[in-house]
């Protein structure tokens, strides 16, 4: 036996696999179902917002919004604010009532303008917006929560720039007629409301593919 010889190899200490909490967003081994909406939400003179369609899951939805902005007799600055409000440099969150107050945040707080909000809201009243911090680890939340997934432009130039954003609804609506909700003050849109079609949603969840049926997760 040689003076120097390798060491033993190392055992790497086990770690359990972290699972996302289903309000993060969707699952990552599912195949949802996508639902056509189609329905124009918004439109003026220089922004204009649809949604396309939605990807429902079993423990929620995707609904995927797209839109674009043209400049028109817009100056440069304004231009230029309305494309930075759009990717998310003046976003403002606040937190849902069961995580408490932040220091200095007390009723009544104004939002900014360059602020785009969506939100949804059930008949029982329960509502969502995107303007809320998404919970963290911890207890399970008071649902609904509505959180922005995935967004971004694209087509960009110094006249005309197009957008998607990607809104994560936890849990699965009810099946009945609720409304979907918005505000962009800066772009000229008041608060604007659509109804979608809840029984639409869960009819499609059935539909819903898991890649490992024994792996499901619970809503």
């Amino acid at each position: 036996m040689g003076f120097f010889e390798p060491p033993p190899p190392s055992i790497e200490p086990y770690e359990p696999e972290h699972v996302p909490e289903p309000w993060w967003g969707p699952p990552d081994d599912t195949l949802g179902t996508v639902l056509p909406i189609g329905r124009l939400c918004v439109r003026n003179e220089h922004v204009v917002m649809a949604l396309t369609h939605a990807t429902v899951h079993p423990t929620g939805c995707v609904l995927h919004v797209a839109g674009a902005l043209r400049r028109e007799d817009m100056t440069e600055e304004r231009w230029s604010a309305l494309q930075d409000a759009w990717r998310g440099r003046h976003h403002q969150r606040l937190r849902r009532p069961e995580q408490g107050p932040e220091p200095g945040q007390g009723p009544g707080q104004e939002l900014p303008d360059a602020l785009r909000r969506f939100g949804v809201r059930f008949p029982d009243g329960a509502k969502a917006t995107t303007i809320e911090q998404l919970p963290g680890d911890g207890p399970r939340p008071v649902g609904p929560i509505l959180a922005e997934s995935h967004g971004g432009s694209g087509g960009r130039s110094n006249r005309r720039s197009r957008f998607h954003q990607d809104l994560w609804l936890w849990p699965l609506p009810p099946a009945v007629p609720f409304e979907f909700a918005v505000e962009w003050p800066l772009a000229g849109i008041p608060l604007t409301i659509i109804e979608l079609d809840g029984a639409e949603i869960t009819t499609a969840a059935l539909n819903s593919t898991p890649f490992w049926p024994e792996d499901r997760p619970e809503a």
